[in-house]
């Protein structure tokens, strides 16, 4: 067992409100790192995660002396794992991902090229056309286990193959123009001219992602108009299927569609046969596409150089949300239904799921352009973020027969992110979601903790009764001055019952300036167990992953040396 750090362990920054305690301060830069750090578990935790680990990608260094960062999702990609070796003690990897992002920076003791949802304080001196043609690999996303590999993945079209002690192994990444060279292969190719810019972070697999190699992966990709110049009618999106025998990198066609605009499409559903059970794999029939009215404009980067993608989001509230209904059979386009409502984004699917011959899907919505939120402008100043546009959990009802689409505000009066299901639910009706809330409101009439969108929870809720009751019922998990990163479900091996396993959630305490994984028990929410991390972890937590079989897995050796 060895430490391995590059500098001094960050010292937390004084900056925080008083009322919000130490939440500002979980934005330094922690430079730390560790391979197989021992630690002992608070409580015990249920045998059958013994062997497992909980994988976390997220960013944990914005910046230098020199240069600093302004968009929290900027960040250098780090990547933690809480390894399980007894039902009492775990093991603690953290590494930065060493993309050719990172390590020219660290060369040059500097940001340097690359696309930046916003530009840093002071400017980079950029050259025409530099950040678009830099590598911009620093995904720092999403984790899956994609044919027998652990992948780190996001929205840009790349993939870093990680191993068991989170070192890089390999970096794949599209090129953002069409002349750039391309990691993947498209079958078929899209036209000439097109440069294949986005996808979504969530491939949707046909098992349970946490399991080994159990199904073909479908994911999205994107094909936008890169130059002003150039004369295309259309762009295109695009269903696409990673076989397990041929792998990640080789997307063969489900189904194209031409569109006027390609979207920024983060996340999509699939839906089951109604009335199909729950379990770890499933025949799914349909798949379904929202095209929200959110685009990034990539004619704007070319001509001027090197503007921030903050000026090339495009939110066009005065165009219609679109619902592709995909056949996954036949490969064929069933139904592309218009919202007449008033116009959203949103970020992340929750579910998707069959009922009486209706398609239903929840989106974790917005009425504004949600990467605002994670700006420092807004998150490291608390009059901003309380004042932040929050988010809804809408319910649309497809109606393929009629062609309508109904909306439905399922959890009124909450703010939730990156929420998590049983996936053994996935593509089925389901009750139950755990996600983090800002904005939580006590039970009671007490002010203990943070206040506005730093007061967070951790939380379950029922969406059948509150479908119902038109009411949001929750069993949250609340701390003072807490603050939680994503609630990943993971299922009790061979239960059938839907909230019968636990949740695994990385918590910040801001008073102590310390962060530990918290064990819930997913039906209660009750505190199981509490895995201490090691002083000088921290940083922003995006998405995680769960992997059963962790040491034994195939995914976890070296394979690209």
């Amino acid at each position: 067992m060895r430490k391995v750090a590059f500098t001094v362990a960050a010292i937390l920054l004084a900056r925080s409100h008083a009322e919000d305690t130490g939440y500002e301060a979980g934005f330094s830069d922690f430079r730390q790192e560790w391979i197989q750090e021992p630690l002992t578990i608070k409580g015990t935790l249920p045998e059958w995660l013994v062997g497992g680990a909980h994988v976390m990608n997220g960013v944990a260094l914005w910046g230098f002396p020199k240069r600093r960062m302004r968009h929290n999702l900027d960040g250098y990609a780090k990547v933690h794992a809480v390894e399980f070796t007894s039902s009492t003690t775990a093991a603690f990897s953290g590494q930065f991902v060493r993309s050719a992002f990172y390590n020219a920076s660290i060369k040059k003791d500097d940001v340097t090229a690359g696309l930046l949802f916003e530009e840093t304080t002071p400017p980079r001196l950029a050259l025409p056309l530099q950040n678009a043609l830099a590598p911009n690999d620093n995904i720092n996303i999403n984790v899956v286990r994609i044919n027998g590999k652990m992948a780190l993945i996001s929205d840009l079209l790349g993939t870093v193959y990680v191993n068991e002690t989170m070192g890089t192994e390999e970096v794949c990444v599209d090129g953002h123009m069409p002349w750039a060279k391309q990691s993947f292969v498209d079958v078929p190719a899209f036209p000439e001219g097109m440069a294949v810019t986005m996808g979504s972070a969530h491939p949707l697999s046909h098992g349970l992602s946490a399991d080994r190699d159990t199904g073909d992966y479908l994911g999205i990709a994107a094909a936008t108009q890169a130059v002003s110049f150039q004369p295309i009618k259309s762009e295109y999106l695009r269903l696409f299927r990673a076989k397990v025998e041929t792998g990640w990198q080789h997307r063969e066609e489900v189904i194209t569609l031409a569109v006027p605009r390609a979207p920024y499409m983060h996340a999509f559903g699939l839906v089951t046969p109604e009335g199909a059970k729950s379990g770890p794999v499933a025949n799914y029939s349909f798949a379904v596409l929202v095209h929200h009215p959110f685009y990034m404009d990539l004619t704007e980067e070319f001509p001027r150089y090197k503007i921030p993608m903050e000026e090339i989001w495009e939110f066009k509230t005065e165009e219609k949300a679109f619902f592709y209904v995909v056949d996954l059979h036949n490969n064929t386009l069933v139904a592309n239904l218009t919202f007449n409502g008033e116009p959203f984004l949103y970020s992340h699917v929750l579910n998707s799921f069959q009922v009486d011959g209706h398609i239903y899907i929840d989106l974790v919505a917005y009425r504004d352009i949600f990467f605002k939120r994670y700006s420092f402008d807004v998150l490291l100043n608390k009059t901003a973020r309380d004042a932040s546009t929050g988010s809804q959990m809408l319910r649309f009802k497809l109606d393929i027969a009629t062609g309508s689409v109904t909306e439905q505000d399922l959890l009124p009066g909450t703010d939730i992110e990156l929420p998590t299901i049983n996936e053994y639910f996935k593509g089925r009706q389901n009750c139950y979601a755990w996600s983090w809330e800002n904005n939580f409101e006590l039970p009671t009439n007490t002010s203990t903790g943070a206040t506005g969108f730093a007061r967070m929870a951790a939380t379950k809720f029922d969406l059948c009764e509150s479908e119902k009751q038109e009411k949001t019922i929750r069993t949250p998990f609340y701390r003072p001055h807490t603050y939680y990163g994503e609630t990943f479900f993971v299922p009790r091996p061979g239960s059938t019952q839907e909230d019968d396993g636990v949740v695994l959630v990385p918590a910040l305490d801001g008073q102590r300036g310390r962060m530990a994984l918290l064990v819930l028990d997913a039906a209660t929410m009750k505190l199981v167990a509490e895995v201490p991390l090691p002083e000088g972890v921290g940083g922003y937590i995006t998405h995680t992953r769960f992997l059963f079989d962790y040491a034994k897995s195939d995914t976890l050796q070296a394979l690209f040396v």
